[in-house]
């Protein structure tokens, strides 16, 4: 059995002009990737009833966009 609910926490893009890279944006396509392996890992036990997230400018709308494109309640 799956989880009933799904709940993800991530970075905020780095702003263009902060010193020490936390999440560049030249890895949202990695970081995009890795949310949908780590997806698909969890949904091989069942489909969530929910997934929640903050909706932040960052790995939250990476993980929300998965999520909908899976027809999840978000």
């Amino acid at each position: 059995m799956g989880p009933s609910v799904l709940l993800f926490t991530g970075h905020l893009l780095d702003k263009i002009d902060r010193e020490s890279a936390r999440f560049p944006y030249r890895l949202i396509r990695e970081v995009k990737t890795l949310i949908e392996i780590e997806l698909e890992q969890i949904l091989k036990n069942g489909t969530p009833a929910m997934a929640i997230s903050s909706l932040a400018a960052g790995g939250d709308m990476l993980f929300a966009s998965e999520i909908v494109r899976r027809e999840i309640p978000l």
